[in-house]
């Protein structure tokens, strides 16, 4: 049991076992004992699980205790199957809730022990593992120097660029910036009101009742993009305009075909926006009806 139970702690999946559905998930079945009404549908009270319709006690095992609609392990214990078993801590290990871990220096085994860090050659010990010292990087498991270019620098376990320079492959490459650009890390980018056209800069011309944002335009409210212009946006009846389109205004919908159309609720139903929604303790059935929930 222990050897699976470190299993479980390794993976940090041994806390809490959940109940067969969640009291965040609404039923619209009939209504059992044990159970609360809510919107348009219910769940299981806390304490109590979802099992073939019906709300049943939650069974915790021993040395668990009940959370929401399942339980969990208390700690100093882990999940195994149906039941919670004492974790027994190893040579420089120790107990955190539902998990075994290592002291700083050692790294837990498959087989639960936990073995010390011993780090390559330009390697330190960095908590439960290892990583290169600052100007080496991983090479399988050694640390190797790196080799830095003319115009790079180092920082960390890479190397990087000076302002103005850009990388290429192993080398360190002038960037150059054309008219009407700006530098932006490594590389350049086009102004505002500029767009990239291969190496150069090029303006962006917007049409009427457009206004130019970035490297590109956009239509003002009341327009919309159509081609290479801004056509205004005509509104049918019962609609309003919205930036750049319309929308049916609350009590009617698309109909598809460039208008709004009324629509009805239905008894029980409260119209929102374009649509409608069942009132609480009533559930939207596939005839379109609201129905009392049993």
């Amino acid at each position: 049991l222990l050897a699976g139970c470190v299993m479980l702690c390794l993976s940090g999946a041994a806390a809490i076992a959940q109940s067969p559905a969640s009291s965040e998930a609404l039923n619209t079945g009939p209504v059992p004992a044990n159970a609360v009404i809510s919107g348009n549908g219910w769940y299981c009270r806390v304490g109590f699980a979802l099992i073939d319709g019906r709300c049943d006690p939650v069974k915790a095992p021993a040395n668990a205790i009940v959370v929401g609609n399942g339980w969990r392990c208390m700690p100093g214990f882990a999940k195994d199957d149906d039941s919670c078993v004492r974790l027994v801590p190893p040579a420089y290990g120790y107990i955190q809730e539902n998990d075994i871990k290592c002291i700083a220096g050692y790294a837990l085994q498959r087989d639960g022990s936990c073995a010390q860090v011993i780090p390559p050659v330009n390697g330190v010990v960095v908590g439960n593992g290892w990583r290169c010292r600052d100007g080496f990087e991983l090479s399988g498991e050694l640390c190797v120097a790196l080799v830095v270019p003319e115009n790079g620098f180092i920082r960390g376990n890479s190397w990087f660029c000076r302002l103005g320079w850009h990388r290429l492959k192993d080398q360190c490459v002038r960037t150059t910036i054309p008219a009407n650009a700006r530098l932006k890390g490594d590389r350049w980018t086009c102004n505002p009101g500029f767009r990239q056209q291969g190496v150069t800069c090029v303006a962006v011309v917007a049409p009427a009742n457009a206004t130019i944002r970035g490297d590109d335009w956009s239509c003002n409210t009341g327009f919309r993009r159509e081609d290479d212009r801004c056509v205004v946006v005509i509104a049918p009846a019962n609609a309003t305009v919205r930036g750049n389109d319309y929308v049916c205004n609350p009590g009617f919908r698309d109909d598809g075909d460039g208008g709004c159309a009324a629509f009805n609720a239905p008894a029980n139903a409260t119209v929102r926006g374009n649509s409608w929604t069942c009132n609480p303790g009533y559930v939207k059935t596939a005839a379109d009806r609201c129905e009392r929930i049993n």
